[in-house]
């Protein structure tokens, strides 16, 4: 029996099982995968979120399911914390639009902010992550949980993700 191809967007902390997941998917259904990591530059980071949805695209009309680890809310939320903001910040909103018109669904792998700080502390332990265990892991996965579940009206940030957590959250 086929199936319709489904486009799966993961987005949450380092280390809350976003890859396994997207592994397991992956190979369970034979889906295309692609990752997003930051990049040396703004520029060249919208560059890869415009090209992961032009592969996208291409990947649904051909009948594939796509699974993309990271997109633009990591970009935000990790920008906010390390880099002091992106200039993609409000940029993403039309990236939001294209993964919503291409069907596409948000899974945020979002466990509570301490957990997502342990977790992250443990697998820093046993392989490379990019970003060091420490307060600033735990304000991402504050970031995330906001961003997932909202804040009840307030904006806690001044980007996108802050709009829709202060609109009820992605959850």
């Amino acid at each position: 029996m086929q199936t319709e191809p489904v486009f799966i967007v993961l987005e949450g902390p380092d280390a809350c099982g976003k890859t396994t997941f997207a592994q397991t998917f992956v190979e369970s259904h034979n889906a295309e995968y692609m990752h997003l990591t930051y990049i040396k530059d703004d520029r060249e980071m919208f560059m890869a979120n415009c090209m992961a949805l032009v592969r996208a695209r291409l990947w649904l009309a051909q009948g594939k399911s796509v699974v993309l680890d990271r997109s633009w809310i990591s970009e935000n939320v990790y920008s906010h914390v390390w880099r002091g903001g992106s200039k993609m910040a409000y940029d993403v909103a039309g990236f939001d639009r294209v993964i919503r018109r291409l069907c596409g669904i948000y899974v945020m792998c979002c466990p509570p902010a301490g957990l997502a700080a342990m977790y992250h502390r443990k697998e820093h332990a046993k392989r490379e992550e990019m970003y060091e265990p420490g307060p600033k892991i735990y304000e991402v996965a504050m970031h995330f949980e906001r961003a997932t579940w909202g804040t009840a009206g307030q904006r806690v940030s001044d980007d996108y993700v802050g709009v829709i957590a202060s609109r009820g959250g992605m959850a």
